[in-house]
């Protein structure tokens, strides 16, 4: 079973996917049978489609959960948290050739990561301040 296969079917499991169409355009933001043709050559995804995935993942939970304000759904969430955890870990794994940088390396790709979230934040904050659509109030 390839990972992406892995992932796929605890997100069915965990009923955050319906099937292989709604995981193909809503995960992978790939037409409908992006992920069936995958499956049936028996490749993986790319590193590419890995990302794709962690970022709908996380947006589309984070989106969610503003919404519930209720602790009913917390065991979901926590799920929904794990799964990305797991596409977050391969991602690392691939980035590093299955760990084996040297810890040099490793800390400098650690440094860079954490550089390019600090601007990402430093972006957000800034859209946010700076977007007429946002009043005070509702910012």
């Amino acid at each position: 079973m390839t990972f992406m296969e892995s992932i796929y079917t605890e997100l069915k499991a965990n009923h955050i996917t319906t099937n292989s169409e709604d995981f193909s355009t809503r995960f992978l933001r790939k037409s409908p049978h992006y992920y069936s043709a995958m499956k049936s050559k028996g490749s993986d995804a790319t590193t590419d489609v890995l990302i794709d995935l962690a970022t709908a993942m996380s947006t589309q939970r984070e989106f969610l959960q503003q919404y519930d304000t209720t602790t009913i759904y917390e065991a979901r969430w926590q799920k929904w948290i794990d799964i990305e955890a797991k596409v977050a870990q391969e991602l690392a794994l691939r980035a590093t050739k299955r760990g084996t940088m040297s810890n040099y390396a490793l800390n400098q790709f650690k440094n860079a990561l954490q550089s390019i979230t600090t601007v990402h934040a430093a972006a957000i904050t800034a859209d946010l301040e700076y977007c007429p659509c946002l009043t005070p109030k509702n910012r």
